[in-house]
């Protein structure tokens, strides 16, 4: 098990063994999320998709699938945001972290 920082201005990406995930702000519960990067219909990257103003929902690019922000939640890595750095606890030690500039 390991755990990794970063500023959330520096990073937005991670990918581990267990698979990629993408940082995820929610005005809703005003909360940072660690979310999965692939839609569970096609493994289609949602980390390039929109999110819908009306539910929340990230709509999957390749075939516009509304997947609801609860289903997401249901898989996210555990977080902690301290002012502006974010903590993730992966349960192994092989990732990597990166910025995208389009998210």
């Amino acid at each position: 098990m390991s755990v990794i920082s970063f500023k959330l201005d520096e990073a937005n990406r991670i990918s581990s063994d267990t698979g990629g995930y993408f940082v995820k702000y929610t005005k809703q519960d005003n909360k940072y999320w660690v979310l999965p990067s692939e839609c569970p219909h096609r493994s289609g990257p949602l980390h390039l998709g929109k999110q819908c103003r009306q539910t929340g929902a990230i709509v999957c690019p390749w075939h516009e699938n509304r997947i609801s922000m609860r289903c997401l939640k249901r898989n996210s890595m555990p977080v902690v945001v301290n002012r502006d750095t974010i903590n993730i606890v992966f349960s192994d030690d092989s990732h990597k972290v990166w910025k995208e500039f389009h998210l």
